[in-house]
């Protein structure tokens, strides 16, 4: 069993630059610690957790909302931070907003075992050891050579598929997409027609 962590770092703005965060749950100190205005302890950069542990959010036993006919309700969760002065919008795009999660098998306390998304880097709190091996791309440590990745952000709603359902098997041009480095299908995860194996996506 995993236990995931998640939190972003804004790459462009510094701890110090934070006033405070509201709307985090964290529950307790592993792996996240945080200052007095909630950004994680130990780092120049900003960065946010968001909470500890997913059991700290929802309620589950085994696989969380994957199973068909199955459904927990996950709350909606709103984070307000503020900062001493004004940031220029610029250090605030999506390009540097750093979102990733701290996976452990668990009872862990481990911090180091950052997975991030494509293009983007690790903190300065992660273990450089993870992102080791022969298959990973030369260039970004969260993609393989081949183009797939570890994470992915979607810009609208994404029907997910089942549990044990390959993605590239549910969205039929996906694969074409991560090989060819995001140049084809583009639009891979929309719902035009010849582009979902809709007997593969979870339904509540």
């Amino acid at each position: 069993m995993q236990d995931l962590s998640a939190a972003f770092q804004l790459d462009k703005v510094n701890a110090s630059d934070v006033k405070s965060v509201t709307g985090q749950t964290l529950g307790s100190t592993i792996p996240f610690d945080i200052n007095s205005n909630g950004t994680e302890k130990g780092a120049t950069t900003a960065i946010i957790p968001l909470f500890n542990k997913v059991s700290d959010l929802v309620t589950y036993t085994s696989f969380l909302n994957t199973v068909n006919g199955q459904f927990e309700q996950t709350p909606n969760k709103t984070l307000v931070i503020k900062f001493n002065t004004g940031i220029d919008q610029s250090n605030l795009t999506i390009a540097n907003f750093n979102m990733f999660i701290v996976a452990n098998t668990k009872g862990s306390t481990s911090r180091g075992k950052e997975i991030h998304l494509p293009t983007y880097k690790a903190t300065s709190k992660a273990d450089p050891s993870f992102a080791t091996g022969k298959q990973l791309s030369a260039n970004d440590k969260y993609k393989f050579e081949d183009g797939m990745m570890w994470g992915l952000m979607f810009p609208s709603v994404f029907q997910y598929p089942q549990e044990s359902k390959a993605l590239f098997d549910a969205y039929l041009h996906f694969k074409a997409w991560a090989f060819s480095g995001g140049n084809e299908y583009k639009d891979w995860y929309t719902d035009k027609s010849g582009y979902i194996n809709q007997s593969l996506i979870y339904e509540r």
